[in-house]
């Protein structure tokens, strides 16, 4: 009865939650590099296509490797914020890896992203801190497809990283999966993918609307957790 009860307020809070997502992404201006700064890696530009966009007239094709931040001073992720993005397997169904999330600084001392991951076939929560690259949680095995967008909406409250993903239908590939980074300073967006994926819309979601973003999963695996 307890859960029920919470189910129903949830629920009711996020048909009530006022429709505050505001897009970061910068590829509508055709200029990654005016939209995004390098921090390491690789310097080269990621392309900005037609052929990409879920909506609008650009999308990214992730075919650089490298990490870049949002230069957008306002696109930053705050503990009790809500992230979302939309990923494309458009390299192919089985290779290359899309890497959204945040930074603290240019050197990324603190630094976590929720991966699309066709190349291992699911969904991860990852510790990039110093641009490295240490797992935390992974989904259960998601296949993705190289044709349809599908949404990854995380929250990040607490300093717990919770993501799922969902297809066109807004069905849910696999349970949520959720991370205890520790750590609740937040930051600004950080991006990396290689071996061509497609990203549009990143949006993000400030508290309290952002519990409206991921839904009932994340309410779910904490359910599990216990």
């Amino acid at each position: 009865m307890k859960l029920t009860t919470i189910l129903v307020a949830t629920a009711a809070m996020a048909a009530s939650a006022p429709a505050m997502a505001q897009y970061f992404e910068g590829f509508e201006h055709g200029d990654w590099s005016g939209n995004w700064t390098y921090l390491s890696s690789t310097v080269t530009p990621y392309n900005l296509t037609a052929g990409a966009a879920r909506t609008g007239s650009f999308g990214a094709v992730m075919n650089g490797g490298g990490w870049w931040r949002s230069s957008d001073a306002a696109a930053t992720i705050s503990d009790g914020f809500s992230y979302e993005y939309y990923f494309r397997a458009g390299g192919g169904a089985s290779i290359g890896r899309a890497y959204i999330g945040f930074t603290s600084d240019d050197l990324a001392t603190q630094a976590y992203t929720v991966i699309a991951a066709p190349n291992t076939g699911d969904l991860l929560i990852q510790d990039n801190s110093g641009f490295g690259f240490a797992s935390m949680a992974a989904s259960d095995p998601i296949s993705w497809s190289e044709t349809e967008f599908y949404r990854v909406a995380v929250s990040y409250s607490g300093g717990i990283i919770t993501a799922e993903a969902f297809d066109e239908t807004g069905a849910s590939l696999a349970p949520a999966i959720m991370a205890d980074t520790g750590y609740t300073g937040g930051g600004t967006l950080l991006l990396r993918g290689f071996s061509n994926p497609h990203v549009d819309d990143i949006s993000i979601i400030p508290a309290p609307a952002s519990l409206a973003l991921l839904g009932l999963g994340g309410l779910m695996a904490s359910r599990r957790r216990r």
